[in-house]
C-alpha cells in the first residue's frame, strides 16, 4: 500500500509479489484495487489456499481487507503479540534488554493448568534445546522465536512475560478474537 522498504520487505518474505516495486526508481504508487487485484491472482493460483489479509496504513488510514475477519488458529502469528510485549517490558525498564533468564521445558497450561513439555521433534527449531538449564539472553529467545519460530523460545518468554498480560496487550492492538 506504501512504497517503501518495510512494506516491500513484509510483502515480499510472505512469497507476495512486489507490486510494482522496484528499488532506487520513482514510479506511481498502485492503487488499492490494483494491489488488492494482485493479492488476489497470487491467492488464487494456490489451490486450497486459506489466505486472509487486514491491512491499515496508519499514515493514510488506507484499509485492504481480503476476509480480513476470518478466523484462524493463530498458530506462529501469535508470536508477534509476544515480542511486541518483550519490547514493551524493555521500554517500562521492567526487563532489560540484556536481561536473561533461565530456559526450562516445563510449562504450565493456561486452560487447565496441568504442566507439559515441548518435544524437540515437533518443534522447528530444535537448536534451542541444548540451552535448557542455562541462562539464555532474552534477545536471543526473541530472535529465534521469530526467525526461526522456536515453540520452546516462545513458551519460555510467554510464562516470563505472563500470558495475561500478553493476551491484554494483544486485544488493545486490536486483536479482540485471538
Amino acid at each position: 500500500l506504501r512504497d517503501d522498504p518495510g512494506t516491500r520487505t513484509a510483502l515480499g518474505s510472505s512469497g507476495l509479489s512486489r507490486l510494482g516495486a522496484r528499488r532506487g526508481r520513482q514510479h506511481e504508487r498502485p492503487s488499492a484495487a490494483a494491489v488488492r487485484a494482485q493479492l488476489e491472482a497470487r491467492i488464487a493460483a494456490v489451490p486450497g489456499a486459506q489466505v486472509a489479509i487486514a491491512v491499515r496504513d496508519l499514515e493514510t488510514g488506507l484499509r485492504l481487507d481480503i476476509r480480513g475477519d476470518t478466523l484462524y488458529h493463530a498458530a506462529s502469528t501469535m508470536k508477534v503479540p509476544v515480542l511486541f510485549a518483550l519490547f514493551r517490558e524493555f521500554e517500562s525498564g521492567r526487563l532489560a534488554p540484556t536481561g536473561t533468564m533461565r530456559l526450562e521445558n516445563r510449562f504450565r497450561s493456561i486452560v487447565d493448568q496441568s504442566t507439559y513439555a515441548l518435544d524437540p521433534r515437533e518443534d522447528s527449531d530444535s537448536t534451542v534445546y541444548a540451552r535448557i538449564g542455562t541462562d539464555v539472553p532474552l534477545r536471543d529467545l526473541a530472535e529465534r522465536m521469530i526467525t526461526h519460530s522456536s515453540n520452546l523460545a516462545t513458551n519460555a518468554l510467554i510464562g516470563h512475560l505472563d500470558a495475561a498480560r500478553i493476551t491484554a496487550l494483544t486485544r488493545t492492538l486490536g486483536a479482540t478474537r485471538l
